[in-house]
Parts: C-alpha cells; sequence; structure tokens
C-alpha cells in the first residue's frame, strides 16, 4: 500500500496545529488525509476505515479514552496516535492499554515525534498488507491443491460448488 492510498484522520481542535500536522503529513507523502475537530465528526466517518487516527485526547465533546473505546467497538484495524498537553503517565498507559500505539506530549519535540510514530503505524500497516497477501495465497494454494487432487481422484466438480 503506498503512502498516497493510505487514509489519515487528524482530530484536532485547534486550527493551527490541525494545518501543521497535515502539512508535515502531506511532506512525507500521505495525501489523503481528513481533519475533523470533534468526536461526532470522527465517529460519522470511522466507516471511511481510516488506517491511521492522529487523535487529540482533549477535545470539547469528550476525551480520547472514551473516543478510542467507541472506534474499537467497529473492530476494524486502525492505527491510533494521541497525542495531548497532559504529561500523565497514568494517561499514556490507558491509551496504551486501550490500543493506541502511541502516546505523544504537546510540546517543541510533538511534531518530530509524531512524524517518527506515523513512520512506524506506516510501516505496521506494509506488514499487515503483507501478511494477509501471503495468507491468501497460501489459502488458494491449499484449495487448488484440493481441488486438483480431487479431479485427480474422479471427484465431480459439482460436489464443489
Amino acid at each position: 500500500m503506498k503512502k498516497s492510498e493510505v487514509l489519515v484522520f487528524i482530530v484536532e481542535d485547534d486550527e493551527m496545529f490541525k494545518k501543521l500536522i497535515k502539512n508535515k503529513l502531506e511532506k512525507q507523502g500521505f495525501n489523503n488525509i481528513k481533519c475533523f475537530s470533534s468526536i461526532k465528526e470522527l465517529l460519522l466517518n470511522i466507516d471511511s476505515k481510516p488506517s491511521i487516527i492522529i487523535l487529540d485526547y482533549m477535545l470539547e465533546d469528550g476525551v480520547g479514552s472514551k473516543v478510542v473505546e467507541e472506534v474499537n467497538e467497529f473492530k476494524y484495524d486502525i492505527e491510533i496516535i494521541a497525542m495531548s498537553g497532559q504529561q500523565s503517565i497514568d494517561t499514556a498507559v490507558s491509551l496504551m492499554n486501550l490500543g493506541v500505539k502511541d502516546y505523544i506530549v504537546k510540546n517543541h519535540m510533538a511534531i518530530t515525534r509524531l512524524e517518527t510514530a506515523v513512520q512506524l503505524a506506516y510501516a505496521r500497516i506494509e506488514r499487515n498488507v503483507e501478511q494477509k497477501k501471503h495468507e491468501l495465497f497460501k489459502n488458494l494454494l491449499i484449495y487448488f491443491s484440493i481441488f486438483a487432487v480431487s479431479l485427480f481422484l474422479g471427484y465431480s466438480i459439482t460436489k464443489f460448488l
């Protein structure tokens, strides 16, 4: 999967910070980016099945842990990266236990850390896609082998349909 095909959601209520994140991601080659300012907007669009969500922990209509729980209910394979001004280790651990892949404190290093976190998320996505392709190929090979042996032994093709 090319970076330009990866759907990224940015959920951030600070417009300047949201634009900064979007610009940095575009420079990395991510061009399929949707930006939201609220949890409500995110959840209304979750069926688009983003590959990566960059989530501000504190939004006007809720907190990150509730968002992650709601997103997890959809059972989509999404890399979630949380960002917050809070430096609480408890918050970070809580989010990681819910499946968040990275927790970034909004400070002078946040954008640099985010660039790295997104690259790591992309690498995991690539690895998962390759594993799924390998599994599909392996299963097709098994089914084809069973089918070929069955035909060789004289079984009718209609038994398989």
